[in-house]
């Protein structure tokens, strides 16, 4: 919805065209998410929404002070914060202190086995769920989430700044993971391939944790802290 203004198309005076403001109109925005949620809505025959939300540091800087480097310094769009505000006076919501949004869908979407997590993000394949990726509806079970969750750590995630195994793209990690398999076979094979590039099995274990998004599991209620994926013996 950030619309770029030119000064002089506004005043007619030439003088102004090195003049430019970028703006946006808050209440426009807010109408588009609105209209998003209420198709959702539709589609599912429910009114119980559940916005997840990011808030805070997120724990990954803790196991990686480089997490997400590559994004500091952008900025969100204009009028984020006020169609958060309304979204969040229109809707319930979670946020907690440190965690992502994914990891909020990950927790709630693997806990609540009537929910649906509906986003297009390729990391919620990674979650055990029934998930809406925009295009289907989808039940993930334990055993393609973790494939999934292997994958990730292998291939890694440049938006998330992680860069996963060098040299190692989606074939590759296709060939590396067993087809069917459980967690623990799965990961040995991770491991053979970081240690076969020279690496050590801290470096997959510190990608491993990077990669992964929290379920119902990898959260401690009582504490309210993430508990670290620990591979499994």
């Amino acid at each position: 919805m950030e619309r770029d203004i030119a000064w002089s198309s506004v005043t007619g005076d030439e003088t102004d065209e090195n003049t430019r403001t970028l703006v946006a109109d808050a209440g426009e925005a807010f109408a588009g998410v609105e209209r998003a949620v209420i198709r959702l809505c539709d589609k599912f025959d429910s009114d119980d929404v559940l916005l997840c939300l990011s808030k805070g540091r997120n724990f990954r800087y803790g196991v990686d002070p480089d997490y997400k480097a590559n994004r500091r310094g952008t900025r969100k769009p204009l009028g984020y914060t006020a169609v958060l505000e309304r979204a969040k006076e229109t809707w319930s919501y979670v946020e907690h202190d440190g965690l992502e949004a994914d990891d909020l869908l990950g927790i709630f979407g693997s806990r609540h086995k009537n929910s649906i997590i509906c986003s297009a993000d390729k990391d919620m394949k990674t979650i055990p769920c029934t998930l809406w990726d925009g295009k289907q509806v989808r039940k993930i079970e334990a055993h393609e989430a973790d494939w999934w969750f292997c994958y990730q750590t292998l291939v890694g995630d440049t938006a998330d700044g992680y860069p996963g195994l060098p040299g190692t793209g989606p074939k590759k990690a296709q060939a590396i993971l067993p087809a069917k398999g459980t967690i623990k076979e799965m990961w040995a094979a991770v491991q053979a391939a970081y240690l076969h590039a020279g690496l050590t099995e801290a470096d997959a274990l510190k990608q491993a944790r990077l990669a992964r998004i929290l379920r119902s599991e990898d959260w401690n209620s009582k504490t309210k802290e993430p508990i670290l994926w620990t591979p499994p013996t």
